[in-house]
């Protein structure tokens, strides 16, 4: 009996490495349950520096990763946090991709700012206006500033890149 829950453990560490590199380092606590792991596994594995948090729900399976690796995988990881549709830019996406050229030291974005303008016809359901209170709300507790507009705003040609400009030289 003790073999085959050795097997079933051995078994759901390649489920869990074959998930690590297909999301290029990190695996999601979601996935850790899916594979067998309890929650409370997964606290203590990040308690004893088995694992490492990288960002909201995101964890690096290993103690010690080189410390390039480490970078890319956070950025991966805390991109994947955010949910659907999110990206990284700038520089941030220059290092993700392997772009040469870059700097070593980390590099903070005063652009860490989101201009969404809603449809019309996109944002009549009150489903979708509950989608993106709910997205909103989490790109504000990830630390993001949002500024949104209206279809009619921009059908006003300086209005929103003033208001961006402005938003802007407030972040930096």
């Amino acid at each position: 009996m003790g073999g085959l829950r050795e097997c079933a453990r051995v078994g759901e560490f390649d489920e869990l490495r074959r998930a690590v590199v297909r999301q290029g380092g990190f695996v999601t606590a979601a996935q850790a349950v899916r594979l067998g792991f309890s929650r409370d596994r997964v606290r203590h594995l990040v308690r004893s520096g088995r694992w490492i948090r990288l960002s909201r729900g995101c964890y690096l399976p290993m103690a010690d990763p080189p410390a390039a690796a480490l970078r890319r995988t956070r950025i991966r990881a805390t991109v994947a946090s955010l949910g659907p549709g999110a990206v990284a830019v700038l520089d941030t996406a220059a290092e993700l991709h392997g772009i040469g050229g870059l700097q070593s030291a980390a590099t903070i974005h005063c652009a860490r700012l989101i201009a969404e303008a809603d449809g019309r016809v996109s944002h009549l359901s009150p489903d979708a206006v509950f989608a993106d209170r709910f997205r909103q709300n989490r790109l504000v507790n990830a630390g993001w500033r949002i500024l949104r507009f209206t279809w009619a705003d921009t059908l006003r040609p300086d209005y929103i890149p003033a208001t961006v400009r402005q938003a802007l030289r407030r972040a930096c």
